[in-house]
């Protein structure tokens, strides 16, 4: 039983909470995740107010919304499941979820409700988003997991 039961070794709440803090410093002050959480913001205020912006309010929701979980779960995997820091998700799995949420909002969701409407752009926004997160995000968070590994893990 040794040191299962040494304070010493154990772990304070302090040391707990400053890895928390650090960990979501990094993960939620990242500028493509604010970049995402900003563009969803505006485009609801002005669609709520009645002032749609032409084109971004039709789209931007739509190619930002992928990113968005795939980064959410991205960090949930290496918190809660604790994968490695080279873990990246592969196109095929983005596009699956591009696919699946295509299906779910653009075929489903507009057999059941009467505020959502089929649109083959909105398909189309997800598997971009898809691809903005494999090409450009994904990438970033790896090197940026790779910089400060040592504080996270």
């Amino acid at each position: 039983m040794g040191n299962v039961f040494n304070i010493d070794v154990m772990w304070t709440y302090s040391y707990v909470n400053r890895r928390v803090i650090r960990a979501l410093a990094l993960f939620l002050i990242d500028p493509f995740f604010v970049f995402y959480c900003l563009c969803w913001i505006i485009i609801r205020y002005f669609r709520i107010s009645g002032n749609p912006i032409p084109y971004l309010n039709d789209w931007l929701t739509d190619i930002v919304f992928i990113p968005l979980i795939a980064h959410f779960s991205y960090c949930l995997g290496l918190f809660i499941l604790r994968l490695e820091h080279g873990y990246k998700y592969s196109l095929k799995q983005l596009f699956l979820l591009a696919f699946l949420t295509s299906i779910f909002f653009e075929v489903l969701s507009p057999m059941f409700t009467d505020y959502n409407t089929a649109d083959f752009m909105d398909a189309i926004c997800y598997f971009l988003g898809a691809c903005l997160f494999y090409y450009l995000h994904q990438p970033y968070l790896n090197r940026k997991i790779y910089k400060y590994k040592n504080q996270l893990f």
